[in-house]
């Protein structure tokens, strides 16, 4: 049994028969899922850019800089390892390093 569906294209409307057949071969790819994906994700930035009236170009340069940024600051890591390296503090100490964290966080 088939099912005829109408897909328009800007001013071209375009008319296929979808039968049982065609649906069960009919698998995404990983490369058109990824494709899908970028395209969604470009028309999101696109509508986030109008809406906030910033350039296009500078939002997705920001983008890019968060995305090609690394995951790890190898200098934030020496500064830790320094810190190991002179030794490693007792539990009460980080505790109150963390409350001290928080409690100065929560005034901002």
């Amino acid at each position: 049994m088939g099912v005829t569906v109408a897909l328009t294209c800007g001013f071209i409307s375009f008319k296929s028969t979808d039968t049982d057949a065609d649906r069960v071969n009919m698998m995404i790819t990983t490369k058109q899922a990824r494709l899908a994906a970028e395209d969604l994700r470009e028309r999101r930035v696109r509508a986030e850019a109008a809406h906030h009236g910033i350039s296009l170009e500078l939002l997705i340069a920001a983008r890019d800089a968060v995305e090609n940024a690394p995951d790890t600051r190898p200098e934030r890591v020496q500064v830790a390892m320094s810190h190991l390296d002179a030794g490693v503090p007792d539990c009460h100490e980080v505790a109150q390093m963390m409350i001290s964290r928080i409690i100065s966080d929560s005034l901002r």
